[in-house]
């Protein structure tokens, strides 16, 4: 009997470190993902998502502008031809657009970006360097920088495309010839052979 006492003693004294562990880790947690949430919002991050997605659907519109004017000129589309397939990729950019801005409004989005968030500023920084951030951007630079890193973004945005347009139109080009190749190929090997 007195062995089972000494026994439950070792278990109750080992799971009460063991909880006492649990809840230590668990308040660092609770800091940390507070310390996160406090830091996203300083940075006005909401809004930063929903903007980002205007600037590259610009572009994404202007690489489709380009692509129809590319494949016009093999196919020789008319004038209203071409006007209907950049009206056609515009309207579905269009919606592709709106669609992105609903994605970044979404709550569980919302939640979910904070849930990745925490976890990778707590892996990376401790709770004084997250809160040092925080302090940075309540700062009237780090308020400018908010402030000015969506313009500075969509300046610079034409000249990237600009250095990555060529070569995302040449892989564009080369898949096109490719799908085309394949479908020549399969319906060539569909089509039954001439009768004799």
């Amino acid at each position: 009997m007195k062995i089972i006492k000494i026994a439950l003693a070792v278990l109750a004294f080992a799971a009460g470190g063991w909880g006492a562990q649990v809840a230590a880790q668990t308040a660092v947690e609770v800091e940390q993902r507070a310390a996160v949430k406090e830091l996203l919002d300083a940075m006005n991050y909401k809004q930063m998502l929903s903007q980002f997605s205007a600037p590259m659907m610009r572009q994404v519109m202007e690489m489709s502008d380009q692509m129809i004017e590319t494949s016009a000129s093999r196919s020789k589309l008319t004038a209203e031809q071409k006007a209907e397939a950049r009206n056609a990729a515009r309207l579905a950019t269009a919606k592709s657009s709106k669609a992105m801005v609903d994605i970044y409004n979404d709550p569980k989005i919302v939640e979910a970006f904070e849930d990745i968030m925490a976890r990778a500023y707590a892996k990376n920084f401790t709770i004084a360097e997250i809160k040092a951030t925080t302090a940075f951007y309540t700062s009237a630079a780090g308020r400018k920088t908010l402030t000015i890193m969506p313009k500075m973004m969509q300046e610079a945005m034409p000249e990237i495309m600009a250095v990555i347009a060529p070569r995302m139109s040449a892989i564009m080009e080369e898949t096109t010839r490719d799908v085309a190749a394949q479908i020549e190929k399969s319906t060539a090997a569909e089509s039954p052979p001439p009768k004799k």
